[in-house]
């Protein structure tokens, strides 16, 4: 019996260095805002900025900021309102695919579905060594534009955060 507790202690060791951390799994923690119609998950409380969201087209609208930092990697959702415009849905995410591809090469644009609601997902390497993970939809006249980015050097090394935080994103209630 005492051989194989010997034996057994090496392994549990070794499950217990290799096991996540329950710390770091609740970091993570689920943020609704019911008054923008969505929910995400954040690695911290995000801060919240108002301003101006702009498109390649020059459309400005109202928008709200929900912003992470946390490890080298940027976690935003911003939410434009486009309530007192008459642009079309459709075009305002074109605009955005066509500004993610600005700002960097799309290595990947899926078609995405969260709630009903569809939109592209993003992958993209930015000019300047960055990685994000984007997800992109529109609906109820409101824009939401979620990014998980890596900041260099080492961008990639970070890509599995960033596409936690893209999975996350949620539309109750729709």
């Amino acid at each position: 019996m005492r051989s194989r507790l010997l034996i057994a202690l090496p392994l549990i060791g070794v499950c217990l260095v290799l096991a996540p951390s329950p710390a770091a799994a609740q970091d993570w923690q689920d943020y609704p805002y019911p008054e923008h119609g969505f929910a995400v998950h954040f690695p911290a409380p995000p801060t919240v900025t108002k301003g101006v969201y702009k498109t390649t087209t020059g459309i400005a609208v109202p928008s709200t900021v929900y912003a992470v930092k946390k490890d080298n990697i940027l976690y935003s959702v911003t939410v434009g309102d486009f309530s007192q415009t008459a642009i079309d849905d459709q075009a305002v995410i074109d605009d955005a695919v066509k500004a993610a591809g600005l700002a960097g090469e799309i290595k990947l644009d899926v078609d995405a579905r969260i709630s009903r609601r569809y939109g592209p997902e993003l992958s993209v390497k930015g000019k300047d060594g960055s990685y994000s993970m984007m997800a992109i939809f529109f609906f109820d006249h409101r824009f939401y534009n979620l990014v998980g980015k890596v900041m260099p050097p080492d961008a990639e090394a970070g890509a599995s955060k960033t596409i936690r935080f893209q999975q996350s994103l949620q539309f109750p209630g729709i």
